[in-house]
């Protein structure tokens, strides 16, 4: 038998010279810029490309739009982005060019036509979440007519949407260019003025007549001074540049993609720019004071990195590793190198990043991070080295799916001498052993002892796991006990589990197998899932059963068979059942007993294999919010929207609202959906069962982690709700949301009883707190 767990969360290159003449300058073209907005529950990586001419290339002495989008991006917005393309240096190489280059698909003097495969072998190599395309000049100098150019616009939107149907495209109108600049063209004496102001007309056309798409229309033309902002009527200059940048950062703006500056965490890899490798921590690193290194790039989550913007300093962030023992240890340059300290928010924790074009500058008071001679990071005086230069490999807006999640990765034994029936979490990185698991180099080999269970083959029974042991894989579960409190934590560098599209799982969907050795023996496993399972999604299946409406595989529905399955809770055995609460749900770090039996009464043979399929629950997130805020929120629209933000940036699936009350507005009252199923906290973790169980005075956890699944330190919270979701005070709500004076009814995240929301403590309106957010 094979137990299945599904895994739910689961331009216009105006080529002045070469348009005729490649000795001569290029023509600059337009811009055409896509976006994609994905919002699902997975991390969202900000990846351009920019497609199109001598514009997007950059030509003479210019760099392109590409620097000042990037610099405004990061420096204003706190958004480090990432560029796709296969060119990398502007036309003509300028010096000044190269150390704040980024990648791109511009080629000048190419047309429309020309660019099509080019963005095809790009998008193919890398997934493109934004399109920029600046082109269409070209064309119309070579000849082309408008409504050829727009029918070659059109292919382009194909090819691209073909590629990749999620992309979102932002087509540029054309920049006018300076009909009384001689580019030794014969085109008919014809207004080039006058061709290139209807050629942006015709794409802003073109962006209406396909409303229903991910196609935006980016104004570059409109209030564009050929005059004064080209260095030869054609090609933009610094001030050329920096217009178009701001017309694309505008429609980013307005379709939500760095609205506001940010304040909370981005996740990213840091490269150095000389090395091209990246920064990581040693694998299996513990130890407060250990030293980072650089190493060749990998998708190893000891070399991912939190940076959690700090309050009030500009470009200042704390800096962790996603790793398991990143949940307590920061990033520090105390020592004179980049060491994991306890994380202390202290100076020396505090690390300023500048941007040059798409390198970076790491300092910590005024001293740079950059690679020693024996590849730790050591914090000197700037000297313009490539070794002190940075990139940000893969940034994302949500912790990468695939690495260890921090919050999950490690499990307190607070009972000495009881026995704990454990599987682990995560995968433990290659090598890693049962030893690496023990969190303390304190702890005596013999003071612990664990055991796993082999349920066939020539000696059945228990198996002792010595420390020398590799780490058991997450679906083995396991016996562990100890003479003294520890903590049993992943190693870094742990992976959460990957599975495969098996049946019954839904196609597309990625299910975790285990093998069951024998259908009539007592199987010890694991939860590979690493979250939680509720008993009532469990079914059961053998090779000729097919789930439907008729037969739904419930392991409470099927005919003649028997599935027991026993957690242990340090006491005793809990079996699953169809009902509410703990007891029904497999958890992180929890493994079970499991056994398939046919009933007494019937003359089934269970001889062939049979699965299960296990997948994480449903239901709604909550969360404390990032950003603290007085009581003046503009009223409980606004902090819905606030929410809403808080929970798109993190890429939280759905709809939020604030867990808010005025005079007469209430979760109770003005909420439409009151949810049967369970809420739950960004980590996993169960909050409550229900709208019922929410509401009736106890969490079954505290609701202290952030949209990112950060942990928040405990705090009050703005509520005016009781606990059982109506207002608390119809007068003490800071008028309606909307003032700073007076006061107003607080909750608290570190509370499971009614205080975790239900007013009985008061703040001034002006103090700054965070809001609870739910999804609906």
């Amino acid at each position: 038998m094979r137990l299945i767990i599904r895994d739910a969360t689961a331009s216009i290159a105006y080529k002045r010279g070469c348009l005729m003449d490649c000795k001569r300058h290029s023509l600059m073209g337009k811009l055409l810029l896509g976006l994609v907005l994905v919002f699902a529950g997975q991390a969202q990586a900000v990846t351009i490309l920019p497609l199109g001419d001598s514009i997007t290339e950059g030509y003479g002495w210019q760099c392109s739009y590409r620097r000042p989008l990037v610099q405004t991006l990061f420096e204003d917005y706190g958004c480090p982005v990432q560029f796709a393309g296969t060119r990398l240096t502007p036309k003509n190489n300028p010096p000044h060019c190269k150390p704040t280059n980024t990648a791109h698909e511009g080629d000048s003097g190419k047309t429309v036509e020309h660019q099509i495969d080019p963005m095809v072998a790009a998008m193919n190599a890398q997934l493109v979440d934004y399109l920029l395309v600046h082109l269409g000049s070209n064309d119309m100098f070579y000849g082309s007519d408008t409504d050829t150019i727009i029918e070659d616009l059109e292919l382009l939107i194909e090819r691209a949407q073909s590629l990749n149907p999620d992309v979102s495209i932002l087509l540029a109108g054309v920049i006018p260019w300076d009909p009384t600049w001689d580019v030794g063209l014969d085109i008919g004496h014809l207004d080039e003025l006058q061709l290139s102001n209807e050629l942006a007309a015709a794409i802003e056309q073109l962006v209406a007549d396909r409303a229903e798409e991910n196609i935006y229309f980016v104004d570059a033309n409109s209030d564009f001074d050929n005059a004064t902002m080209t260095y030869d009527g054609v090609h933009p200059n610094d001030s050329g540049e920096e217009f178009l940048a701001g017309r694309f950062l505008s429609v980013l703006n307005t379709l939500g993609v760095c609205a506001n500056p940010t304040t909370a965490p981005f996740y990213a890899r840091l490269e150095n720019t000389d090395s091209s490798m990246c920064i990581e921590m040693p694998l299996a690193s513990t130890d407060t004071g250990e030293s980072a290194v650089i190493a060749q790039c990998s998708d190893v989550a000891h070399q991912w990195l939190s940076f959690d913007p700090v309050a009030s300093l500009d470009n200042t962030y704390t800096i962790q590793f996603q790793h398991s023992q990143a949940s307590n240890l920061c990033l520090d340059a105390s020592s004179g190198w980049l060491t994991q300290e306890v994380c202390d928010e202290g100076v020396n924790q505090q690390f300023r990043i500048e941007v040059e074009g798409t390198r970076y500058r790491l300092s910590v008071d005024s001293l740079l991070a950059g690679v020693a001679d024996n590849g730790q990071i050591e914090f000197l005086s700037d000297t313009e080295s490539y070794e002190q230069r940075w990139q940000f490999d893969n940034f994302q807006s949500s912790p990468p799916a695939d690495v260890c999640d921090p919050s999950v990765s490690s499990r307190f034994i607070a009972n000495p001498g009881t026995w704990q029936l454990l599987s682990l979490p995560c995968t433990a990185p290659n090598g890693a052993t049962m030893a690496d698991l023990i969190d303390s180099d304190e702890i005596e080999s013999d003071a612990w002892a664990a055991f796993y269970y082999q349920a066939t083959g020539s000696e059945p029974g228990y198996k002792p796991i010595a420390g020398s042991d590799l780490a058991p894989e997450p679906d083995v579960g396991f016996w562990f006990i100890s003479s003294e409190t520890l903590t049993l934590r992943m190693p870094a560098g742990s992976l959460a589990t990957t599975g495969s599209n098996a049946l019954p799982c839904a196609a597309g969907e990625p299910c975790h197998q285990q093998t069951i050795d024998a259908s009539s023996t007592w199987n010890l496993l694991g939860n590979p899932a690493g979250s939680n399972i509720r008993y009532q999604d469990i079914q059961a299946v053998n090779d000729s059963t097919l789930c439907s409406a008729s037969n739904a595989c419930k392991l409470d529905d099927i005919p003649d068979v028997n599935v027991a399955i026993y957690v242990f809770n340090g006491v005793n055995y809990q079996q699953l059942a169809n009902t509410q609460g703990k007891q029904s749900m497999l958890i992180p770090w929890e493994a079970y007993w499991t056994i398939l039996l046919a009933d007494d009464t019937s003359a089934l043979t269970i001889n062939e294999p049979w699965h299960l399929s296990l997948r994480e629950y449903p239901g709604q997130f909550m969360f404390v919010t990032n950003s603290h805020h007085a009581a003046d929120l503009g009223g409980l629209a606004a902090a819905d929207e606030l929410c809403q933000f808080e929970a798109r940036r993190a890429g939280l699936p759905g709809q939020y609202r604030a867990w808010l009350a005025d005079a007469t507005a209430s979760p109770s009252t003005d909420w439409t959906t009151h949810n049967t199923d369970p809420y739950l906290r960004t980590d996993g973790q169960l909050i409550a069962t229900g709208w019922d169980d929410l509401t009736d005075g106890a969490l079954l956890n505290p609701i202290d982690k952030t949209a990112t699944r950060v942990g928040k330190l405990p705090t009050d919270v703005w509520t005016n709700v009781n606990s059982t979701g109506s207002p608390a005070s119809v007068s003490a709500h800071c008028n309606q949301w909307n003032s700073s004076a007076g006061n107003a009814p607080v909750g608290r995240t570190d509370k499971t009883d009614q205080h975790w929301s239900d007013g009985s403590r008061t703040r001034d309106c002006s103090v700054e707190l965070p809001l609870y957010c739910a999804g609906q």
